[in-house]
């Protein structure tokens, strides 16, 4: 039983992809069909890392301030305890360096999917409606990825017994 869904932009696709790759459904289960033979297609290389690149930027930046609001918290317990001010700046910088990193790889892990197809929604054209499928192994599998797609709100939603991909 394969799960199908149209979506009105690629954005909507993608984030599709990403929301059932988060939900535990591998990405070998899951394509974007290829457009009809007459609609002309461009790489996708710059959108995609543009994408992931606002992705990481995000997360580092946020990564940043939460990491040196906590480290300034456990720095300022340090400064009442009679802790130089240096150690209490060398904390805030170091939660920095360790909130930013790890916000990248937040940032990376959430925002970029790892299906082959998740790359084919920053083709050009991108005005295009974009049909999303999940080939789904076990009936458990189908519950989750309609329960996914419902989630995201396609233009169409349906279920196919297609024994192919």
């Amino acid at each position: 039983m394969n799960v199908i869904a149209e979506f009105g932009s690629p954005e909507d696709a993608r984030a599709a992809i990403e929301a059932f790759e988060h939900h535990g459904i591998d990405g070998v289960e899951i394509s974007v069909p290829p457009p009809p033979p007459n609609g002309r297609r461009q790489p996708a290389d710059k959108r995609a890392l543009l994408h992931a690149g606002g992705r990481v930027g995000t997360g580092i930046g946020v990564g940043t301030v939460v990491g040196a609001a906590l480290f300034a918290v456990v720095g300022a317990v340090f400064l009442v305890i009679g802790w130089p001010i240096g150690a209490a700046v060398a904390l805030v910088l170091a939660g920095a360096a360790i909130g930013g990193t790890a916000g990248a790889f937040i940032g990376v892990e959430r925002g970029v999917g790892m299906s082959e197809s998740w790359e084919q929604t920053f083709h050009e054209p991108r005005a295009h409606r974009l049909r999303v499928e999940v080939h789904p192994t076990s009936g458990a599998e189908v519950t989750t990825a309609r329960r996914v797609l419902e989630e995201q709100r396609p233009l169409v939603l349906r279920e196919s017994s297609g024994a192919g991909r």
